[in-house]
């Protein structure tokens, strides 16, 4: 038979589960105390929640390290390789911030996802209790849907904003009156995605969200364009533990970049033609930083000098895509997706 997954349960069942385990924890730290002060114990050990390790997450002590190390040496004097020394400590300590600010979106995206997927099925239950109960509650799951929602939103740096355009009075109103329309529409942080993206987990995170409906269609769409253009600027193989290129595509890129795919060919709902075209424009970003890379390589390759040597556009291309089945696909399913639903336009 299938997995059997635990049924679901109302939030205060989780808020009482919640308060005896805190009072359990109290009470042992309580008793350990006393044991301790009886027998005139010089310390002890603290012991953490092993199911939940949030001291691995504190992204705000290393960002006030990093940012605390790489101010606090202001000294004029200092040598060459003193100052190169420098630099490359606080590069490393800004590298290793922005893992950890990975780490914890992703790890709060998680917990959003999870929570969305659990309140779908304790509406989708057939449990008897549950479904007497569905009708009157309905309100109150729509709440935290909406919450564990913006939480997803955030790890993936969507950010749904309001816009507020009037409209022409009726007929038979007075000329002075107008009638405000409130319509919501996604915006994406391009370099808050991208360092979701970084981590593999990032890239399931996005790819379960998209395949099992969790993140809304209009969002998905909208994130679509900074994906392709993130995964495009970055390296199309893996490292393996000693640094070398394994040919291999990164972990979780592939399964991501499926998603990402059939979100382009689906066809009820479809893609909006601004999507597909935000789509073209990430790609021939992604291709014009390839080429600049690739004069700048020249350039300093050639001391300096100008007219020896060219870029060559085909080998850009393949730097980016990097043979990789997966990147094609993508590119492909946007290119004739585009030609179906994008002829009239100009940026077409």
């Amino acid at each position: 038979g299938g997995t059997e997954f635990p049924k679901p349960v109302w939030k205060e069942e989780k808020v009482k589960a919640k308060e005896i385990e805190e009072k359990y924890l109290e009470a042992v730290e309580s008793r350990a105390r006393e044991w301790g002060d009886s027998k005139g114990v010089l310390g002890r050990v603290v012991k953490v929640n092993v199911r939940r390790p949030r001291a691995l997450l504190a992204t705000v002590d290393a960002l006030s390290s990093s940012r605390s190390k790489g101010g606090g040496d202001g000294g004029d004097g200092g040598d060459g390789d003193s100052d190169h020394a420098h630099e490359e400590e606080s590069s490393e300590e800004t590298a290793r911030a922005s893992l950890w600010r990975a780490r914890a979106a992703i790890d709060r995206g998680y917990n959003a996802y999870l929570a969305l997927v659990e309140l779908r099925r304790l509406l989708q239950s057939d449990d008897a209790a549950l479904v007497e109960a569905r009708g009157r509650r309905r309100s109150e799951i729509g709440g935290e849907v909406e919450g564990a929602l913006e939480a997803l939103h955030m790890a993936l740096g969507v950010e749904i904003v309001e816009e507020r355009t009037e409209v022409r009075s009726k007929e038979g109103e007075e000329e002075g009156e107008r009638e405000v329309k409130i319509s919501k529409t996604a915006r994406v942080d391009a370099a808050a995605l991208s360092l979701t993206l970084s981590l593999p987990k990032g890239r399931m995170l996005l790819s379960r969200s998209i395949d099992e409906a969790i993140l809304p269609h209009a969002s998905a769409c909208r994130v679509l364009p900074s994906a392709v253009g993130a995964t495009l600027n970055s390296s199309p193989t893996a490292e393996d533990a000693r640094g070398n290129l394994t040919g291999a595509p990164p972990r979780g890129e592939d399964r991501m970049l499926r998603s990402l795919a059939g979100l382009v060919r689906t066809e009820r709902p479809s893609v909006h033609p601004r999507d597909l075209l935000d789509c073209l424009d990430a790609v021939l970003g992604a291709h014009r930083l390839r080429m600049d890379r690739a004069a700048k390589s020249i350039v300093i390759g050639n001391d300096g000098g100008e007219g020896e040597g060219e870029v060559d556009e085909g080998e850009a291309v393949r730097s980016m895509l990097g043979g990789q089945r997966t990147r094609m696909e993508v590119l492909h399913s946007v290119l004739s997706r585009g030609a179906e639903i994008c002829v009239g336009d100009e940026r077409w």
